[in-house]
């Protein structure tokens, strides 16, 4: 779940802990992240963002 703002660089970590995990199983690893946390996928993708702009993931890639 999100936290409350007091630890936004561990929420950070877990999102890209859980980005890599899912990625290894699937080519669309934030639509299983949005299932587990019972959120849209639009608010996954923002966490994503986050943690891309906080240097915990790397940038992200073009579509083919």
């Amino acid at each position: 779940g999100r936290p409350d703002g007091t630890d936004p660089d561990g929420f950070n970590r877990r999102v890209a802990e859980a980005y890599g995990e899912y990625a290894m199983k699937t080519r669309a690893p934030a639509a299983g992240i949005a299932r587990e946390s019972g959120v849209p996928v639009r608010t996954v993708h923002g966490w994503i963002h986050e943690a891309r702009r906080r240097g915990f993931l790397p940038p992200g890639r073009k579509a083919r």
